[in-house]
């Protein structure tokens, strides 16, 4: 007799959680993205050793060389030979105009031209960008503007937060000759507007 409630009971229980069930198949658990929006990326090795006359050290000194510096998102990235080089030109779609020579505002797709392997961004980043103008020319076939000395002039937005991966450079000479230059995007925007041109 005692069998019987019992089996009600596991009878209940199961119909319940067979019930509940949805009829569309469990999605597989999918792993985190290596780079979260709150995160700067560690993997990204700038793969060639650079050989530049002027070292920027600091936001000021990237301001007073540039012509634009803008806040936005890479949409595309192109490759092409130059001179003997791989070189890349990332797209970059202008959310914001943080300095400006008047050509580009909001909402501008902009190519910005750099080394491929001294380049350090990835389709989808948040990014801000110093950038010297450029007309096309036999390499590039549309005006452009050239990441100021590729790297240098590159800088990773992360939940208001900018970096420039200069840490990632392969020896201990590089880096502090291209200092990592970290900092909140208000005090990145403060410094830029610091610069009288």
């Amino acid at each position: 007799m005692r069998k019987l409630p019992s089996l009600l009971v596991v009878s209940c229980l199961f119909l319940g959680i067979t019930g509940c069930s949805s009829e569309k198949e469990a999605e597989p658990l999918q792993k985190p993205n290596s780079v979260t929006e709150t995160s700067f990326p560690t993997d990204r090795q700038i793969s060639a050793t650079p050989e530049f006359v002027e070292h920027y050290k600091s936001v000021e000194q990237l301001s007073k060389k540039s012509d634009i510096v803008v806040q936005g998102v890479v949409q595309d990235r192109d490759f092409f030979q130059s001179e003997g080089r791989e070189h890349v030109s990332s797209k970059v779609k202008v959310t914001k105009v943080l300095s400006g020579d008047g050509k580009v505002t909001a909402g501008d797709v902009v190519p910005f031209v750099a080394t491929y392997a001294l380049d350090t961004f990835r389709e989808d980043d948040e990014v801000v960008v110093f950038g010297i103008f450029q007309k096309k020319n036999e390499h590039y076939s549309q005006d452009h503007y050239n990441c100021i000395d590729s790297f240098q002039g590159q800088f990773l937005v992360r939940d208001k937060k900018v970096k420039r991966l200069t840490d990632t450079l392969r020896n201990e000479v590089d880096r502090e000759t291209f200092p990592t230059l970290e900092m909140d995007l208000t005090q990145l925007t403060m410094k830029i507007q610091s610069v009288k041109k």
